[in-house]
């Protein structure tokens, strides 16, 4: 099946209430996720020029309107890759933008890399940066935070712990 193939969409199961809160729940992890991210480069790797937020959410909406109208996932701004570049001297937003760059070719050119890539080395890549995020959010700045945002960040790791996100 064909993502835009429309007239062959099972529209009964997009418009189950499943679904639909699935998709609800997806988006407000994603604004939850922004916002944290965003924070926390704006705190911890502050730039030349400060994070307009208002700004950075419009471009994001687009982007995530973009992305949602080709069939891909909605995405946020990733303090993992932002962080560690600063911290090794980066001053510029040179690697991010390559990094971008990357995928988009990878994605263009549809090249099977997943076959040629072994699981382990990925699921390690994934741990190695969800484990980052929380050293970076729950423990590094655990002193800085008020009592409602250390609830929120620990809420935030327990429901996608619990549910498998």
């Amino acid at each position: 099946a064909n993502v835009y193939d429309v007239p062959n969409w099972d529209m009964q199961a997009m418009l189950n209430a499943g679904t639909l809160m699935r998709m609800v729940v997806a988006a407000i992890l994603c604004v939850i996720a922004a916002v944290i991210n965003m924070a926390g480069i704006e705190a911890n790797a502050p730039q030349q020029k400060s994070l307009g937020l208002d700004a950075e959410f419009m471009a994001l909406g687009r982007a995530n309107i973009v992305v949602g109208m080709l069939g891909g996932h909605p995405g946020h701004h990733v303090a993992a890759f932002t962080l560690p570049m600063k911290k090794d001297g980066g001053t510029r937003r040179v690697a991010p933008w390559t990094a971008a760059c990357l995928w988009l070719a990878v994605f263009i050119s549809s090249a099977p890399l997943s076959s040629y890539i072994p699981r382990f080395f990925l699921g390690g890549c994934f741990l190695q940066v969800g484990f980052g995020l929380a050293r970076t959010f729950l423990w590094d700045n655990r002193k800085g935070m008020d009592r409602m945002s250390m609830c929120i960040a620990w809420a935030t790791v327990l429901v996608a712990v619990m549910t498998d996100l």
